[in-house]
């Protein structure tokens, strides 16, 4: 530790050292211990002088002093783990080498007592990653390694290197699923969601957050998973692709201040205990989120957003309404966030909807008001489902695009095969896993193969559902093989060229759309992963025939090929508007006359 001093400033000259007219004044006993310089006057021994000069700046001199025990024992206390949040710990040692300037010695010091063994090598082997070379990007030569980042004492400062190395060791497998599942509390405040959201992205995935580039991905995470109050608002904002985050979170603070969370709107005693539903004429069935009573032995499927799942019926019991009492069975779904009055209900009460310009009212069939409601209606898709068969993978299977061909992955030249043990998983997580490799082979996206390129699989449980899916870790190959310059377009450019007169929509979004492009013979290897199955006998590698998720190129690749095949469509119907962002489609048109439901086989 470096502390710079200064040598002392010479001293003002005290005030009793000579008098208006040159005389010598009286002077109190210590005033000869005064340590400015005296100097006779001349010939005289009764006169003296003095001599003041100015104050000035002047180069200090550093001393080292190295860490205490006690520093290092408080970090280390003090401090969440490496494995835990390597990104607080590695801000902590950022600020370290800032204000304490340490030595090489000092380092390792820190290194070994923050850091594991195993972590201290992980840092190490990112940080030689990260050495640059003359044309500033990162080197592979030896010589240039171990002269930037050398493995034993130096004679310079290497903490630029050992900072990247921190960073590139923290970073964890890529898991938008973990951050997709970061929402806004009921309680929490729009800065705070921002900052849970910022570091979900700093710890699952490799992304800078902050980074202008990445803006809109954060910010679509913003608006998609805030509050459902503050959500609707904020997409009915005009010109919102100009809005930075800042901007955002101003507004939401207003969205707060006008329009408070939304609140169950019907109190009603189901078995004699109160229960406040929110009415929600989408909802095919009313569901309780608390059994207080016996349960039926029969269950219905429910599926959701986040995927399907098995519940539970309530016993029959009575429903007090404004309008008379009813008895009636419910579902239970815990994972609710509200009890919901669904259609069944209200059918059996004949309740009646009135839609105003303050708002919509219910009644019962005398015309009794229930409550006023905010309602949210949706249509039914059984027509399509029989009218386009081939268009719904449930019906049709998984999709190919007979008129792309096989697409081709370019590596970067200096790029040598990569070879990843698949690192050690759970029974619970490889049972979850299993099922989908096996559709996968059976379908033929996957195949065996002998390949010197590897990487591991990481499987990564779905929330709400408790499912697993498969998600291959290949940063590895993504680092070897070529960039090509991304054309998906922002989703908010995108939007605001939707024309106001255009106001019926259609949304479709194409499953596993990846999975429709097909891959090269030549380019599969590279995407190897290893795979045992006790239950087939199955031991080695094996690979895609079809585009893989998490290739860095997938999205691009597949948007630009999504565009070719559409664009006879859009040729054939200049009435309508048809809207892409990577796999997801939006459909306008401008009246019911002219909008007819276009499924959109991609084949």
């Amino acid at each position: 530790m470096k502390a710079p001093t200064s040598p002392s400033a010479p001293s003002a000259p005290s005030p009793d050292s000579t008098g208006a007219e040159g005389q010598p004044l009286a002077s109190p006993p210590l005033a000869g211990r005064l340590r400015f310089r005296r100097e006779r006057g001349g010939e005289s021994e009764d006169v003296w002088t003095s001599q003041a000069f100015p104050l000035r700046s002047v180069g200090g001199q550093m001393q080292y002093w190295p860490f205490s025990a006690s520093d290092l024992y408080n970090w280390k206390t003090h401090n969440p783990s490496f494995s835990q949040d390597p990104q607080a710990l590695t801000g902590l040692i950022e600020s370290i080498l800032l204000t304490h300037q340490p030595t090489w010695d000092d380092r390792q010091q820190l290194l070994q007592t923050l850091l594991t063994t195993e972590e201290r090598q992980r840092v190490y082997l990112e940080a030689r990653k990260n050495v640059p070379g003359a044309d500033g990007r990162p080197t592979q030569l030896p010589n240039e390694i171990e002269d930037v980042f050398p493995l034993v004492r130096p004679t310079w400062d290497y903490d630029t290197v050992l900072l990247a190395g921190l960073k590139g060791a923290g970073r964890r497998p890529t898991n938008l699923a973990k951050v997709r599942a970061i929402v806004q509390g009921k309680e929490e405040t729009p800065a705070g969601f921002l900052e849970r959201l910022i570091e979900g992205y700093r710890m699952d995935t490799p992304f800078d957050p902050l980074a202008e580039d990445r803006q809109p991905d954060v910010i679509m995470s913003f608006i998609g998973q805030s509050a459902s109050d503050i959500r609707n608002k904020l997409q009915r904002l005009e010109g919102l692709q100009g809005y930075t985050l800042q901007d955002l979170v101003k507004e939401i603070r207003g969205v707060r201040a006008r329009n408070p969370p939304p609140e169950p709107r019907i109190t009603l005693k189901v078995g004699g205990q109160p229960v406040t539903f929110l009415v929600d004429t989408g909802a095919q069935h009313s569901v309780l989120t608390e059994a207080k009573g016996p349960l039926s032995s029969k269950t219905s499927w429910v599926q959701g957003a986040t995927g399907g799942k098995l519940y539970r019926w309530i016993t029959e019991r009575k429903v007090h309404l404004s309008t008379g009492q009813v008895t009636h069975s419910c579902l239970l779904v815990p994972d609710c966030p509200y009890p919901l009055l669904g259609r069944d209900l209200l059918s059996k009460v004949r309740a009646r909807i009135h839609f105003q310009q303050k708002g919509a009212t219910i009644t019962g069939a005398g015309g009794q008001p229930l409550q006023d409601s905010p309602l949210s209606v949706q249509p039914l898709d059984s027509e399509w489902l029989t009218n386009y068969p081939q268009a719904w993978v449930e019906t049709a299977g998984m999709g190919l695009a007979v008129n792309q061909p096989p697409i081709i992955i370019n590596l970067k030249p200096s790029a040598t095969p990569i070879s990843i043990r698949q690192y050690s998983m759970s029974k619970e997580a490889k049972e979850g896993i299993r099922p989908h490799i096996q559709r996968l082979l059976q379908l033929g996206i996957l195949i065996p193969c002998q390949s010197p390129w590897n990487t591991p699989l990481l499987p990564v449980k779905k929330p709400g559902t408790g499912d697993y899916r498969p998600v291959q870790d290949l940063r590895e190959v993504n680092w070897r093989t070529e960039d090509i310059h991304p054309t998906v377009p922002n989703p908010y450019n995108l939007l605001s060229t939707l024309p106001p007169s255009h106001v019926w929509y259609t949304v479709l979004d194409l499953k596993d759309a990846f999975f429709c492009l097909r891959l090269s013979s030549q380019s599969q290897t590279i995407f190897a992963f290893e795979w045992k199955d006790p239950e087939t006998g199955f031991s080695g590698q094996l690979t895609w025939t079809r585009l893989p998720q998490g290739f860095k190129n997938s999205p691009t690749l597949f948007d630009e090929a999504l565009h070719r095949d559409l664009a006879d469509f859009r040729v054939g119907h200049p009435d309508l508007v048809l809207l892409q962002y990577v796999d997801d489609l939006l459909l306008a048109a401008r009246t019911e006359q002219d909008y007819y439901p276009f499924p959109i086989e991609y084949s």
